[in-house]
């Protein structure tokens, strides 16, 4: 019986690591990307979108040893909790890698067209974002459910600095027709790196959950009114 006990608690220990990982990636990824959109720098997008793949490769190890702890090792309580929670957590993970190699892929376009407008407005939301992931992160390492409702709670942080970039690129777009291509790239960039702060506060829920047992009470906080946005047109 010790051993088996003893390698449960190896494979938690594997999870972890990798969940760890991840996070660490992720971040990384998502500086990258940023990094290369602001710069136009298509040799780092390039390694941006090369780096996928580790991501993609550490979500199928932790789902692997889940669903071989979940079949063999029948965890109850806290322990189903790590499982449940870490497989959730490497999903969103995953997500905000995949959000990460999509903004490089449109830097690599955006690269060959000039000069980047509303590159400080992405910049500081790219900032938002990266605080929030590593929030997160560090929440999950020290098993900190209030550090995870902080990070949960800033969602709206970034949400309103989409809606403040999509209305600036729609007007510059609609001031000088010839933005249209680029600006179109950007608003889906925009919405990318929303989307990452979305998935970054499901990981804030689920190391709540984690930690606490429950759910974070009460509705997130949203702010992302882009799609609800009208920007009027001089005639």
């Amino acid at each position: 019986m010790p051993h088996i006990v003893t390698a449960f608690g190896n494979e938690l220990r594997d999870v972890r690591e990798a969940i760890m990982a991840m996070g660490k990636l992720a971040h990384e990824q998502v500086a990258g990307a940023v990094d290369a959109l602001l710069r136009l720098d298509s040799d780092a997008a390039t390694i941006v979108l090369k780096r996928d793949a580790e991501m993609d490769a550490l979500e199928r190890q932790v789902n692997e040893t889940v669903f071989r702890l979940l079949a063999l090792r029948s965890p109850l309580a806290n322990d189903l909790r790590r499982t449940i929670a870490a497989m959730k957590i490497a999903a969103d993970m995953e997500r905000i890698g995949d959000y990460a190699a999509n903004i490089a892929k449109r830097s690599l376009t955006l690269s060959q067209v000039g000069p980047l407008i509303a590159a400080d407005q992405f910049r500081t939301m790219s900032e938002k974002v990266l605080e929030i992931l590593d929030e997160v992160a560090q929440a999950y390492i020290d098993r900190d459910a209030a550090l995870a409702v902080s990070a949960w709670s800033r969602d709206h942080e970034v949400d309103a600095l989409h809606t403040a970039v999509f209305q600036d690129i729609v007007e510059r777009m609609i001031d000088d027709p010839k933005l249209c291509s680029t600006g179109t790239h950007l608003l889906f960039i925009s919405k990318n790196i929303e989307r990452i702060g979305d998935h970054a506060t499901n990981v804030a829920e689920n190391v709540h959950f984690l930690v606490s047992g429950h759910t974070i009470s009460g509705d997130r906080p949203k702010e992302d009114e882009a799609s609800l946005t009208v920007v009027k047109v001089d005639q």
